[in-house]
Order: C-alpha cells, then structure tokens, then sequence
C-alpha cells in the first residue's frame, strides 16, 4: 500500500474541456450563405438595421395561407402561364455525319 510523502501528492485529474453546446460546425447557416452569396443580411432588420431571430418555420402550406391571408398579405403565386405551342419551323442544323467538301484532295 502506498502512503503519501512529502514529495508525492495525488493531484486530481483535469478538468475535461467545456462541451461546445453548438457541437461541430458540419453546415453553414442559410442566412450567412445568403449574405457570402448575394450580399444580403437577410437577418438584419429593415427599420433599425438591429439583428432579427428566426422564431418559426412553417412548412405546411395550409398554415402559412391562413396566416398570410389574416395579414392581408398574398398567399398565391404569380400566375402561371400557359405552355407555348411547340415550334413548327423547326431547323435541324448542319449535318455533321457528311464529308467535309473543302477537304477533297
């Protein structure tokens, strides 16, 4: 059994590192990509220019019709046109699988 000395003391282990509660970074955030992209801080508001937080996403379109409408704001699309008629004259380009008449020697 060993029995501590004058020059040997047990020292306590280390304290582990603080955990990073964010953990990894494996992505970058959509509006930072926005703002290296587009130069737009998307998250920067319009009227103080202070910093503004994402509180809600809705994915469900019902919702989102519903809250856009109680707004007054406009919850359809831009209309959608009517597909074209296809192209009648229709030109079919060089023929590339022929010989090459400036080459004839």
């Amino acid at each position: 059994m060993l029995t501590p000395s004058a020059d040997f003391t047990l020292a306590s282990p280390p304290e582990p590192p603080a955990p990073n509660r964010l953990g990894p970074r494996y992505r970058v955030p959509w509006a930072e990509l926005l703002r290296k992209v587009f130069s737009l801080d998307v998250l920067a508001c319009p009227r103080c220019g202070g910093r503004m937080e994402l509180i809600a996403f809705i994915a469900e379109a019902g919702v989102a019709k519903r809250i856009l409408d109680h707004l007054g704001l406009a919850s359809t699309g831009p209309p959608v046109p009517k597909p074209r008629a296809p192209y009648e004259a229709f030109d079919p380009g060089p023929e590339y699988g022929g010989a090459d008449p400036s080459n004839d020697d």
